[in-house]
C-alpha cells in the first residue's frame, strides 16, 4: 500500500492488477502519456548503504524468471527508511539490483546508480 500511495502522490493514476490473474506485474501506472507495468518489490539497506532487491520471480514450478519484457518498472519500497523508488527493469540485473544511498567509499563512480534519482 505504501507504494501505491507514493505513486498517487507523485501524480500517477494507479490501476491494480487482479490478484488471481498471475500477471508478472502488480499494477499499471498512467503518466498521462504511457501505461507502464510495475512490479512491486521490498528492498533492504545493506551494510554498504545500498538498497537491494530481487529482480526475478519464482513460478509455480520453482523455475525462476526475469521480469525483462514482462514488466517496465520496479517500485521498490524500503520499510527501514520508509522510502519508495521507481527503477526501470531494463537497468537492473537479472537476479538482483541495487541503488546507492551514499557514495561508494572507494570513490567508484562508473556504473553506480544513486537512489535519489529514482525516489518517488
Amino acid at each position: 500500500m505504501a507504494v501505491f500511495t507514493a505513486l498517487r502522490r507523485r501524480g500517477y493514476a494507479v490501476l491494480v492488477a487482479p490478484f488471481a490473474a498471475s500477471l508478472p506485474y502488480d499494477c499499471v501506472i498512467d503518466d498521462g502519456r504511457h501505461l507502464l507495468r510495475v512490479q512491486v518489490k521490498t528492498g533492504y539497506v545493506d551494510r554498504h548503504r545500498a538498497i537491494r532487491w530481487a529482480t526475478r520471480s519464482t513460478g509455480g514450478s520453482q523455475r525462476t524468471r526475469t521480469y525483462r519484457g514482462r514488466a517496465d518498472l520496479f517500485a521498490v519500497y524500503v520499510p527501514e527508511i520508509e522510502r519508495t523508488f521507481l527503477v526501470p527493469v531494463e537497468e537492473c540485473g537479472r537476479r538482483e539490483a541495487s541503488i546507492r544511498l551514499s557514495p561508494a567509499r572507494n570513490g567508484q563512480k562508473h556504473g553506480v546508480r544513486h537512489a535519489e534519482q529514482y525516489e518517488i
